[in-house]
């Protein structure tokens, strides 16, 4: 887990979080184009901290909230050091001595898959992620990266289920994650019977990226592992070539 200065403390489970004593907070939200502003989460900036923002998570009771979420955070922080390309949240906010959101990294001029899907067309999608000059390839290429971050943490028993379009960002030419609320994380080697819902809920993810982006209503479905849905996202290339070339 990486070392963090001022105004970020450590607490008697060695877990860090910074308090209302010490920083000053800006409330913001995000902008969605699904959620109404009711529904939007609120989000807190840190004065003097760029690189991190507040998530508020007080929509759950407040002593079932802080107890899951701290539980959350040392599970993360036990396996941060796993991974280099996934940024879990680093610890919490808390007001007069009470939790009221988790630290989470904060990627400024980020644009998640969703925004992506509904306000762009499928031209421009080498402006935000480009790692193959053909087109489709690059699309093709986008899909594997986002199975390979989903792979990579159910292999390390980290089953992350909040699989959709929202949660996954270009930021700076790669795919982040992010949304980790414990309600949607399990920390488990039993994870084979979470193994059905995670894949359909990528291969839906895949869908719905093809549909908005007009391809119309490509048969996509998972396989039986990883590697078989692997090879059929990779099996689309045909297909999705077929489709642009009628278009023109």
């Amino acid at each position: 887990m990486k070392e963090l200065g001022e105004p970020f403390k450590k607490d008697k489970n060695n877990l860090w979080y910074i308090s209302d004593k010490d920083v000053d907070v800006e409330s913001f939200t995000f902008n969605d184009i699904v959620k109404s502003y009711q529904g939007r989460t609120s989000f807190y900036h840190i004065n003097g901290v760029s690189d991190y923002v507040i998530k508020d998570t007080t929509l759950y009771p407040l002593l079932f909230n802080t107890i899951k979420t701290k539980k959350l955070l040392k599970e993360f922080m036990d396996r941060q050091n796993l991974f280099d390309d996934i940024e879990f949240p680093v610890g919490y906010y808390q007001i007069n001595n009470k939790l009221k959101g988790t630290i989470v990294p904060y990627y400024e001029d980020s644009l998640s898959i969703r925004k992506f899907i509904y306000l762009h067309k499928f031209i421009e999608l080498k402006e935000y992620y480009n790692h193959d000059s053909d087109e489709v390839d690059n699309l093709i290429t986008l899909f594997l990266n986002i199975l390979e971050l989903i792979s990579k943490m159910y292999y390390k028993n980290i089953v992350y289920m909040d699989i959709h379009a929202g949660n996954f960002l270009f930021y700076n030419n790669e795919i982040k994650v992010i949304d980790f609320e414990y309600n949607y994380i399990h920390f488990t080697s039993n994870k084979l019977k979470y193994y059905d819902t995670l894949i359909n809920s990528y291969a839906s993810l895949v869908r719905t990226v093809l549909r908005r982006q007009d391809f119309g209503e490509v048969h996509f479905q998972s396989g039986e592992d990883f590697y078989e849905t692997e090879r059929k996202v990779k099996s689309l290339r045909k297909t999705l070539e077929i489709n642009k070339a009628l278009e023109r």
